[in-house]
């Protein structure tokens, strides 16, 4: 096997195990509801089957003219600055729907915008470029980047830091609805695993004595 080829195959297989470990936080609904909590006048239950898979949650618009958020329990929040540069996601699906889709004024209030607050900052961004499908669950997802949510990056690794509250508008009708939430979870970016890092550090020093070698057979010695 030639040196290139032994470089190549260790970074391959460096890179392939970086993606591999990474923190988790998440809420698969497989057996509770698991605190989260449900604002104004909606109801929240867990259901046991038709998630995605397995079970999920299930919150009723019981006031049709009550605002639809549901709010996160304690395990998503405090310090969470090892998720920064990571992501946020979730499913959901509409159960039952009798009305048009919902068109807010403003605020946070459009289906699947999550608010983040801590450290008295407050960020939120819209998820769900519209409303999800009786048919289908869908996903969405976003990154946990300064940029993406219109912050310093200082002020963000504050909030991060110090999250006290994680809010998320599922308001998707003007009119009576239920709607299914799934898989919430809040993801670090992958964390390479120390064996990882020699793998890699072999890899690179393997191309860099290669590289090395081919530019010394390529010297054409001149006569004096």
């Amino acid at each position: 096997m030639t040196s290139a080829r032994f470089a190549t195959i260790a970074l391959s297989a460096a890179l392939a195990c970086a993606s591999a470990g990474a923190l988790t936080i998440s809420s698969d609904f497989s057996a509770s509801d698991e605190g989260w909590t449900a604002n104004n006048a909606w109801s929240i239950e867990h259901r046991g089957d038709d998630g995605n898979p397995g079970g999920f949650l299930v919150v009723d618009n019981v006031d049709a003219s009550a605002f639809a958020s549901i709010v996160a329990p304690g395990k998503f929040l405090g310090d969470l600055s090892a998720f920064n540069g990571g992501s946020i996601a979730f499913d959901g699906k509409t159960i039952s729907r009798n009305g048009p889709d919902w068109n807010p004024i403003g605020g946070c209030a459009n289906y699947g915008c999550l608010m983040l607050q801590g450290a008295g900052i407050i960020r939120t961004r819209d998820l769900a470029p519209g409303v999800p499908g009786t048919d289908a669950w869908s996903t969405y997802s976003a990154p946990l980047t300064a940029d993406y949510w219109g912050i310093g990056e200082a002020d963000w690794v504050r909030l991060l830091s110090r999250l006290s509250y994680i809010q998320l508008s599922i308001e998707g009708v003007f009119g009576a609805e239920v709607q299914g939430i799934d898989n919430f979870r809040i993801m670090s970016a992958p964390i390479p695993e120390p064996a990882t890092h020699a793998l890699l550090a072999v890899g690179l020093s393997v191309v860099f004595w290669a590289r090395r070698r081919r530019r010394r057979q390529c010297v054409v010695a001149l006569p004096a």
